[in-house]
């Protein structure tokens, strides 16, 4: 009962976040300061290619770190260290718990992939 409602929690959570960010979608400072998060999170920074293949991953299957590190042929502790960076800055979200827990795209993020490539297109 209560992994139920942590779930529960968890969806209110996202769906606050994500009508908060399409209220703000509109605001053109709050679209540029997304533009520079997404410049550094995936070319700006040493990991952003990295981090940029994880994205167009789970933007096709939603997965767990070890999927991510077998797909992409990397070490489990290397993903593991993108996968958190893009949760905290609010790309990716998750549902479950320890080696089960499955990693994919933030609703809010979803129509923010355009940005990206974009910007893949200018580089």
């Amino acid at each position: 009962m209560h992994c139920i409602w942590i779930l529960i929690f968890s969806y209110i959570q996202i769906y606050i976040l994500y009508f908060y960010l399409q209220m703000l979608g509109s605001n053109s400072d709050y679209y540029d300061e997304y533009r520079r998060l997404i410049w550094w999170l995936f070319f700006g920074t040493r990991g952003g290619s990295m981090r940029l293949r994880i994205v167009e991953y789970l933007n096709e299957k939603p997965s767990n770190l070890n999927q991510i590190s077998l797909y992409l042929g990397i070490n489990y502790r290397t993903s593991e260290h993108h996968v958190r960076i893009l949760e905290e800055n609010g790309v990716l979200v998750s549902r479950g718990d320890k080696y089960g827990k499955i990693y994919y795209i933030s609703p809010a993020f979803v129509d923010k992939l355009e940005i990206i490539n974009k910007f893949k297109e200018k580089k």
